[in-house]
């Protein structure tokens, strides 16, 4: 399938046992970019549009030599699923900035149409396009969509830029997966906070995401922002299992996401380069977790 091809890919060790089997890996994702029209392009519909993209780069960087043309077509598919200007999304919307899990163009809907679910910008989407896109040769075109983005991630912390609109029940400096859900938020809401809008509890998985997202972004590593979801985790890193304060009927659904936040943690933890030893000894417990049983 086109949405697990790149992540098993991705996956296998460099070594001679594999060489085979990565060869023809690579040679599956290149038969779906069409380099012979004049316009480079995904020849096939895919399962999950921004995954299948996001992981295809990353398999692909470590190739080599590697394929500009088809490196061109993934970036493409990419700009073109981020909810902005170019999807006729404003400034002013919330949901601009971000990626979501849509298979179609997330064009804005007319007056009392309503986006389709999957096509609502979440974290996780978002930081699997960023650093695809982080990964091109040519960074020259990405300003403005890191820019873009900044605006949809933000809104998914916990924060506030101001000490003076701080709310201490809610701003803990945590990350939530995405806007005004509370079943795919799944840590649930937490309240109302003092202007009346519904806040959500921060989890590790979301935390984690959003920390690399950040920085992703240009946010530097003594950024305010950068500095309190780095403090959220280390102050809620234990044994390594995923870590927020679920309710009591929501506490079934943590277990669930134990192995996508040790590896979204171990690359937040990896990349910020803690000084702080708790966060150190944090990023090496939560690379253990990903070593094979």
């Amino acid at each position: 399938g086109t949405a697990l091809t790149p992540l098993v890919l991705g996956s296998l060790p460099k070594s001679k046992s594999t060489a085979e089997a990565r060869r023809s890996g690579l040679a599956v994702l290149n038969s779906w970019v069409d380099t012979e029209s004049r316009v480079v392009r995904i020849r096939m519909p895919l399962e999950s549009p921004v995954y299948t993209a996001g992981l295809s780069v990353a398999a692909l960087r470590d190739s080599a030599p590697q394929d500009h043309s088809v490196l061109f077509a993934w970036h493409d598919l990419l700009t073109q699923h981020q909810l902005n200007a170019r999807t006729h999304w404003s400034t002013k919307d919330l949901e601009f900035g971000g990626w979501g899990y849509g298979q179609g163009l997330p064009l804005k809907p007319n007056e009392g149409e309503r986006l389709s679910p999957l096509a609502e910008p979440n974290l996780s989407a978002t930081v699997f396009a960023l650093e695809a896109l982080d990964c091109m040769t040519d960074k020259t075109n990405t300003t403005l969509i890191r820019t873009d983005a900044l605006k949809f991630i933000e809104q998914c912390q916990n924060w506030a830029e101001n000490p003076a609109e701080q709310d201490q029940r809610y701003n803990d400096g945590g990350f939530h997966f995405m806007r005004n859900d509370d079943f795919r938020n799944k840590a649930g809401a937490a309240g109302i906070d003092s202007t009346g809008q519904t806040r959500f509890i921060s989890y590790g998985s979301a935390t984690a995401d959003g920390l690399r997202a950040l920085r992703r972004c240009g946010l530097p590593a003594d950024h305010p922002r950068v500095t309190a979801a780095r403090t959220w985790l280390s102050d809620h890193f234990g044994n390594g299992s995923h870590p927020g304060d679920y309710p009591a009927d929501r506490s079934h659904l943590k277990p669930s996401l134990d192995y996508y936040y040790a590896h979204s943690v171990a690359v937040a933890f990896h990349e910020t380069r803690p000084d702080d030893p708790r966060l150190a000894g944090a990023h090496q417990s939560a690379s253990a977790r990903l070593r094979p049983f």
